[in-house]
């Protein structure tokens, strides 16, 4: 006579705990590329607008955060281009692109 497993206890599936590293690698990849794609874009529209405080690259990443929902890739620009702004306004208070720096802005207020 077979034992009838009890209806609450549920199998595993056979994942392990360490089997996460090639979403980090398809992660890493998605954001080189919408690094890629940020440097394609201000190069190719040099007429991109220009927002205050965030830049060119600011723009990008509002606009590719904002049309996500169109293309995959998108997310992957604006992180990458929230990265690139982020980085260029922590090391040297602009971010390329835009005409004022923090400490017009600070001046202001």
């Amino acid at each position: 006579m077979r034992r009838r497993r009890t209806s609450g206890r549920r199998r595993s599936g056979g994942r392990s705990i360490l089997g996460g590293s090639s979403n980090v690698q398809t992660r890493m990849i998605g954001h080189a590329v919408g690094g890629f794609a940020v440097g394609f874009l201000e190069k190719s529209f040099p007429n991109l607008p220009r927002l205050p405080i965030v830049g060119k690259k600011g723009a990008i990443a509002i606009g590719a955060y904002l049309l996500r929902n169109q293309s995959p890739i998108l997310l992957d620009v604006a992180l990458a281009a929230a990265a690139i702004s982020g980085y260029q306004l922590g090391s040297s208070g602009t971010v390329t692109g835009d005409e004022d720096s923090l400490d017009g802005v600070a001046a202001q207020m």
